[in-house]
């Protein structure tokens, strides 16, 4: 069992306190200038210090466990002089192997992922905090895996840094993606990203730097650097003015036309539809009704917002498909899962 330093307090350190001490023996915490103070580590005999005592020139590793303030802690602990190939970060094991990934910790405070899955190596980085919420989400937790026995076009409405995407694309069954990110710094990250995959990945997405919704219009707004998971267009969304410090101008088209377009090029091909959009389901799906798109999608996997899931889900139902939901009544979020219903005709049964 390797032994290593804490670096830093977390609540998530304690919730997952056996699953990591099975890993890893803690020998010293350190904490960091924004942990709280006063005792409150549960392991008996462990040394308690700041970042600033620890050994720059030691050998002992340091583990990351704090999710929400992964980013804060690596640059703290660099600035500090602390070796980069001394950090590593903890992660639940759940859907994948600790031997099936790597996450690398760059000088720059980046993290380098790379990832064994379904036969094929994929690729990305991640810097901000909602990056690595996200990479949990859908490769440690599987959130938007799904298995079919008939190849697929899926349009990925949500881009954000591309993780989806390049998931999506490793699925030898998933034949080709469309993805639309209305925010242009998330879209240059999602494309830097994309190309670090090799061409059975990279090639079959198809990258749109504007957003989807009822009409076509733009927008200005401001956009969250160290959040971009989080940035919207609808319903609650933060406009702003093109001079003020972080605005974003956005470009969005009307839902329905642009993928009505792609799949009439198409038209016997399976589609599927991921949608990630922090509120603009509730003006995308009424207008993918308007144009009769629906009728074209075999499966939806989308996150809901806002506490109106219903509202999509009795939609949706009413265009023949089957409705799964998972947000509890308390949560602002949720998981909303749409599979078609067979047309089973007489002769089959």
């Amino acid at each position: 069992m390797e032994k290593v330093i804490l670096g830093g307090l977390s609540e998530r350190f304690f919730t997952h306190y056996n699953e990591i001490t099975k890993e890893y023996s803690i020998t010293a915490v350190a904490k960091s200038s924004s942990d709280k103070e006063g005792g409150i580590i549960g392991i008996k005999d462990c040394p308690v210090y700041s970042f600033r005592d620890i050994d720059v020139n030691g050998q002992e590793r340091i583990l990351i466990v704090s999710l929400s303030r992964i980013k804060s802690i690596i640059k703290e602990l660099l600035a500090l002089g602390i070796d980069h190939k001394r950090l590593i970060i903890w992660t639940p094991k759940r859907c994948l192997k600790e031997s099936d990934y790597s996450l690398t910790i760059n000088e720059d405070a980046t993290v380098s992922a790379i990832i064994n899955m379904d036969g094929k190596t994929v690729r990305f980085t991640l810097k901000e905090y909602s990056d690595f919420f996200i990479f949990e989400e859908i490769y440690l937790k599987n959130t938007y895996h799904f298995i079919t026995n008939k190849d697929c076009i899926l349009f990925d409405i949500g881009l954000n840094i591309g993780l989806a995407s390049i998931f999506f694309a490793s699925k030898d069954y998933v034949k080709k993606i469309y993805s639309f990110e209305p925010f242009k710094p998330s879209f240059d990250r999602a494309v830097a990203n994309i190309a670090l995959n090799d061409p059975v990945i990279k090639d079959k997405i198809n990258v749109y730097n504007y957003g989807l919704s009822d009409v076509d219009r733009r927008g200005c707004y401001t956009y969250l650097e160290g959040n971009p998971g989080i940035m919207r267009t609808e319903g609650g969304s933060n406009p702003a003015k093109i001079v003020d410090d972080h605005a974003e101008e956005a470009e969005l088209k009307e839902a329905g036309t642009e993928l009505k377009k792609i799949i009439e090029s198409d038209p016997n091909a399976e589609y599927v539809i991921k949608m990630d959009c922090e509120g603009a389901e509730y003006t995308i799906i009424p207008n993918l009704l308007k144009h009769d798109v629906l009728s074209h999608i075999r499966l939806i996997i989308m996150e809901t917002h806002d506490e109106r899931e219903d509202e999509i889900a009795d939609l949706i139902a009413g265009q023949g498909f089957t409705v799964y939901s998972d947000r509890p009544s308390s949560h602002l979020t949720g998981k909303l899962i749409a599979v078609k219903n067979a047309d089973i005709k007489e002769d089959d049964r």
